[in-house]
């Protein structure tokens, strides 16, 4: 892969440092000029934190989702494990880059200060905050999510950290804060969701051999148990690990990409706004914005897809964050 032009992989999972080849696997990428980075739950057995402070040009992205009462509550029990293991690796591993991620919801909306210190404390050179989206496989969430003025908030809350603690922070919410927000000295990205537009998903399905390629981990795509006639628009293709040439063709292929890249596919809201005309936003989510229980298998998916796309807001827009028509569309103010 590296032959053919790929220049960032990310170790996901479940829990990739559990993979029994999880070492060789990193080194055969990084062996092809590969630049590896590992996503992770930061709950690393002896073992696992030993080898990683070996490692040359570690990049660990790990899930902290606030204090220790904040975390514990979704991650319960493991919040002084984590904290132990970084400054472990911090200390063995001085060269080894940390980004603390942080997925925000209404239970942790105020402690971007607190996590602020953590990261400062482990030697952490960023913090990435993805706010709460309702998901496939629960819908539930939603009630967790916070409001388009929290997220404006916690924004504002995070450029002081940066301002009074020098912790950098990234966030989907670019626009009016692009200037501001970190931006990755060795992977970059022209926008804040790159899902089928500057990267891709791929699973290695055991049962055919082949790696099954998707642009998005929240889609259909990642659930080997969905409908397939569901999981098929979100499928760009898959390929033989001999055939990599195949992943070149799928990538070019604008058919396979459909619900990314064809702009029209988009909320009313954002065909009229100034931030998806000049490139500035990707408009509202194709994946999370979706009741997938209104999918009828029976009938066109692609087709029922985008009616539900154009008819239904991005939860966390820009117009309704900035509370204006600065955007070019009309704002309606929902929170």
């Amino acid at each position: 892969m590296g032959e053919h032009g790929l220049m960032e992989v990310r170790l996901t999972g479940g829990e990739p440092t559990e993979h029994p080849d999880f070492f060789s696997i990193m080194h055969a990428f990084r062996d092809e000029g590969v630049y590896v980075s590992v996503a992770t739950n930061g709950m690393w057995n002896r073992r696992t934190l030993a080898g990683l402070c070996r490692e040359p040009s570690l990049w660990v992205i790990c899930s902290i989702d606030g204090g220790r009462e904040v975390h514990n509550r979704f991650r319960p029990g493991t919040f002084d494990k984590i904290i132990t293991n970084l400054r472990c690796l911090r200390e063995h591993n001085p060269s080894a880059r940390i980004r603390v991620t942080t997925v925000l919801t209404r239970h942790n909306n105020k402690q971007m200060f607190e996590l602020g210190k953590i990261a400062l404390s482990l030697g952490a050179e960023s913090i990435t905050v993805i706010p709460l989206r309702p998901q496939v496989r629960n819908p539930e969430v939603v009630n967790d999510m916070v409001t388009a003025a929290e997220f404006r908030q916690v924004i504002e809350d995070l450029i002081a950290v940066k301002d009074r603690l020098g912790i950098p922070f990234t966030t989907t919410m670019e626009t009016h804060y692009k200037s501001i927000i970190y931006r990755d000295p060795i992977v970059r990205k022209h926008s804040s969701c790159a899902a089928g537009r500057e990267a891709l998903n791929l699973d290695y399905n055991a049962a055919t051999q082949k790696f099954q390629v998707y642009a998005c981990s929240y889609s259909p795509a990642s659930d080997l148990t969905a409908s397939s006639t569901v999981r098929a628009p979100f499928l760009a293709g898959e390929f033989a690990l001999d055939n990599l040439s195949a992943l070149a063709a799928i990538w070019q292929d604008e058919s396979a990409w459909t619900l990314y890249r064809d702009l029209s596919i988009r909320s009313r809201t954002c065909q009229d706004c100034t931030f998806l005309k000049h490139h500035q936003c990707t408009g509202s989510c194709p994946i999370q914005n979706i009741d997938y229980s209104a999918i009828n298998a029976d009938r066109d998916v692609l087709a029922q897809l985008r009616e539900q796309i154009v008819r239904t807001g991005e939860w966390y827009c820009y117009q309704h964050i900035l509370g204006s028509d600065e955007t070019g569309g009309t704002s309606d103010g929902r929170s």
